[in-house]
């Protein structure tokens, strides 16, 4: 927002500058007569005027309108005859009587504000945003005969920088509701934002954080790692994902995984880097939870003098217990991915077949008991 606040600053001097050059123009056109302007022949200033880029009016003392250039013409929709010799005030700004007050006040009092803005009425009824620059018009003897005024549009940029102040809202809202952290840090790794979340994650609030530098919130071997990962990085290779134990100020350790971004000029200067933090201890704790389960469960089934085997749809061995070395002399690693059925004598097969067939429907248990072959060629009943 910073920089189209910016923008539009240095547009709006652009046309205070041009406006003052063009009015200093005006001021040499016109045959100056101690210091005023004598306005007997204006066609000069009127031709400089009507080519201009830029919104050019001039009123009379009453506010009618004595001159205006064909951009104001196309922008507002009117032509000359129509709007020539009008009120000004009653055509352009009907709703805003404090402004002919205004402005009958100041010619009374031989002034003029120099910079005003306000909206415009076009014929068809749409409001245009104009900044004015103005000038006091005097005959030769000095006496206030009108004024002359240079305006810009600046409709648009008026919806530009409420598009961007609706996006940077946007943008906020997001980065107060989003449970995962996001940080800023400068190219000296001095955090330059924190999003508020980061009290939930990090416990540190994000004015604490902020002007900190990155490494303040790690622990010396994290340090060293984040360092090796700054002096690696390159605009090729600019983006890390790792996964670190840490230790917030009331003592609580977390698992947090960090996705960071090293940022680069066009040029492939450092500028900075993005970070970002989500809190997966949870699914740390989980994961480690079933790693545990499994182990039990596989230290259970090495134990086991009954061998169990685990078949898929097909009929292929998905998994059997190291029992089955010493029942049937094979490495479990020997029968992972073999059909089971040719193990079985050829005249036990249909039967066998038959029954995990009623198994499957449903019609009765499975109970078998068969020739099975041994590694070394034996039959072992099973």
């Amino acid at each position: 927002m910073l920089v189209v606040a910016w923008s539009i600053e240095t547009r709006l001097w652009g046309l205070a500058l041009t406006a003052l050059l063009l009015l200093g123009l005006l001021g040499w056109l016109y045959r100056g007569s101690g210091g005023f302007w004598d306005l007997q022949d204006d066609r000069q200033t009127d031709r400089a005027f009507e080519e201009m880029a830029l919104l050019v009016v001039r009123l009379n003392r009453e506010g009618r309108i004595m001159f205006c250039n064909r951009c104001l013409l196309e922008l507002t929709g009117w032509s000359w005859p129509q709007i020539a010799g009008r009120d000004w005030f009653e055509l352009f700004v009907p709703e805003d009587d404090n402004l002919k007050a205004a402005f009958e006040q100041q010619i009374t009092q031989g002034t003029i504000m120099p910079q005003y803005k306000n909206r415009i009425l076009t014929r068809s009824g749409e409001q245009r945003a104009v900044v004015w620059n103005n000038t006091v018009l005097r005959d030769g003897q000095g006496r206030v005969v009108g004024i002359t005024s240079i305006g810009q549009d600046v409709t648009a940029l008026e919806q530009t920088e409420r598009e961007h102040l609706q996006s940077e809202k946007v943008l906020r809202q997001i980065a107060e509701t989003v449970r995962d952290v996001v940080l800023l840090a400068d190219a000296n790794l001095q955090i330059q934002y924190a999003t508020p979340s980061v009290y939930t994650v990090a416990g540190w609030r994000p004015e604490e954080v902020v002007g900190r530098s990155v490494y303040s919130l790690l622990d010396i071997e994290q340090q060293r790692i984040f360092s090796q990962m700054v002096l690696e990085a390159t605009p090729k290779s600019h983006v890390a994902l790792v996964g670190f134990s840490y230790q917030r100020p009331d003592g609580e350790r977390r698992i947090l995984e960090a996705s960071i971004s090293f940022l680069f000029s066009p040029e492939g200067v450092f500028q900075g880097v993005v970070v970002g933090l989500r809190d997966v201890t949870e699914r740390y704790l989980a994961e480690q939870a079933v790693r545990e389960s499994e182990q039990r469960l596989r230290e259970l089934t090495n134990s086991m003098r009954d061998v169990v085997m685990m078949l898929n749809p097909k009929g292929l061995i998905e998994y059997v217990t190291p029992s089955v070395q010493a029942a049937l002399g094979y490495d479990p690693q020997e029968l992972v991915g073999r059909n089971a059925f040719e193990f079985f004598e050829p005249e036990d097969r249909n039967w066998v077949l038959e029954a995990v067939r009623a198994a499957r429907e449903g019609r009765r248990p499975l109970r078998l008991e068969y020739q099975h072959h041994h590694k070394d060629g034996s039959k072992v009943w099973l």
